[in-house]
């Protein structure tokens, strides 16, 4: 792709089209070149030198997790835009997520005092995913006994604010230990069950007592590589 680009244009105007076009995102999500460089995980001068016009060997795997951020084509990323009507303007902000533990996740005092201007680890969401995802949210990366149903490389974007219904993946907490699990919630009232998805384990009535729902998974993303 990026090879063909710069056979049909000269590297100037192939830097030109894509810095255009990458400000113009930015603008129209009020994005930074540092915000977008920490929710793709990428240096801010890779994100500052691609904006400014002045790269001479664009990644395309840095192309793509781009796009893939900003929900455009490939093509709509490193084409000139000829139309009036603008196909870059989006119609809902980007989010990325704090990437948590599986320790992280049990204590309480540490998710309610994340502190997401230092946070490091983020996990970029595509415009078009989600809607009203809470500020709370957060990501998971799935443990290796949650495999075959979810491969590695699995993350869960999990909102502790969306109430449960019946079929949704939850994450509980056991009072007892503060032990947390990942959960298939079925609903037959007056019985709530916890399911497993781990292969063979027990599945769980729920008991307000002895279990805590602390968020519901939302989505489920799977990279093969991270980097």
């Amino acid at each position: 792709m990026v090879e063909q680009l710069l056979n049909n244009h000269s590297l100037g105007r192939f830097n030109e089209n894509l810095s255009n076009n990458l400000s113009l995102l930015m603008k129209e999500n009020n994005v930074s070149e540092s915000d977008l460089a920490r929710a793709l995980g990428l240096p801010y001068n890779t994100i500052h030198r691609l904006a400014s016009g002045h790269t001479t060997d664009p990644r395309i795997s840095t192309l793509k997790s781009i796009a893939a951020y900003f929900n455009v084509s490939l093509d709509t990323l490193l084409n000139p835009i000829e139309s009036v009507t603008n196909p870059l303007k989006t119609n809902s902000n980007p989010k990325a997520v704090p990437i948590i533990s599986w320790e992280q996740i049990s204590n309480n005092e540490f998710l309610s005092s994340i502190d997401h201007q230092n946070w490091v680890n983020w996990l970029p969401i595509p415009l078009v995913s989600i809607d009203n995802l809470s500020l709370n949210a957060y990501a998971l990366e799935s443990r290796p006994s949650m495999y075959p149903r979810f491969p590695t490389g699995t993350f869960f974007v999990i909102d502790p604010e969306c109430k449960p219904i019946d079929g949704d993946l939850i994450l509980i907490k056991i009072k007892k230990d503060g032990a947390v699990s990942l959960r298939e919630l079925m609903i037959d009232p007056p019985i709530m069950k916890l399911l497993p998805i781990i292969q063979n384990s027990d599945s769980l009535n729920f008991v307000e007592s002895e279990h805590e729902i602390i968020g519901v998974v939302i989505l489920s993303m799977h990279y093969l590589r991270r980097g």
